[in-house]
């Protein structure tokens, strides 16, 4: 899974004040310092390993409610492994889902007719070996821009952070953690999921194939184009 958020520049220092305050708050004890991981929480791992039952549904509670109010918009791409060696045996997994994600990065913009503004991609640290495959598939994706739309919204390879160090990171990990769950049908998370959903991209009031993409799609669902 790769999930990302969108925010726009006059709406960064917002975010990050609401992580700010959420953290002030409710990360206290042995985890005042540590950064949003959702599956720590969960399992109940490193620095969050002292917490109760109670402590731990409060922390992811008040968690979800504050990204309900954050000025973002979710795209989320999901690849079923098995069903793409089934029917793409030759497609890369690391691959298929950097394509989709970005071009589905490239369409939001379009659907809000931010044509000429440029678009920046900031993630969390990955291999060597990763990052020089992403610069591959980003400068493949600018020489057939005609196919992925208009990619030059997105400008140059992406910029590499901390995630401790860089909000908005901590709440696409969280959202993704949310929304594996969700896919499962933990009954737990589907409540959680449910107050994100107004956050997700959407076309026509649809998730599915624009905010949500779970790739291949089920035979019952129509693919949206993308072809990595």
């Amino acid at each position: 899974m790769l999930c990302g958020i969108i925010v726009h520049n006059d709406k960064i220092k917002a975010m990050k004040r609401s992580v700010f305050d959420y953290k002030q708050t409710y990360f206290i004890n042995n985890y005042t310092d540590a950064e949003i991981h959702t599956h720590n929480i969960c399992k109940s791992k490193d620095e969050f390993a002292s917490l109760r039952m109670h402590e731990k549904n409060n922390l992811l509670d008040q968690l979800y409610r504050m990204i309900s109010g954050l000025p973002v918009k979710i795209i989320t791409v999901v690849i079923d492994k098995e069903m793409l060696k089934q029917k793409h045996p030759n497609w890369k997994i690391f691959k298929t889902a950097w394509i989709i994600l970005v071009t589905r990065f490239n369409q939001y913009l379009e659907s809000i007719n931010f044509l000429e503004e440029k678009g920046l991609i900031k993630m969390d640290r990955v291999t060597v070996e990763e990052r020089q495959e992403l610069g591959k598939i980003i400068k493949g994706m600018r020489q057939n821009k005609e196919k992925w739309q208009r990619i030059d919204n997105i400008v140059g390879e992406p910029m590499f952070a901390t995630s401790h160090g860089t909000e908005g990171i901590q709440v696409a990990d969280a959202v993704a953690y949310c929304t594996i769950k969700y896919l499962a049908k933990n009954a737990h998370f589907n409540q959680y999921w449910k107050i994100l959903e107004k956050l997700f991209h959407t076309k026509d009031e649809k998730i599915v194939g624009y905010g949500l993409i779970v790739f291949p799609p089920d035979n019952n669902e129509k693919d949206e184009g993308t072809r990595p």
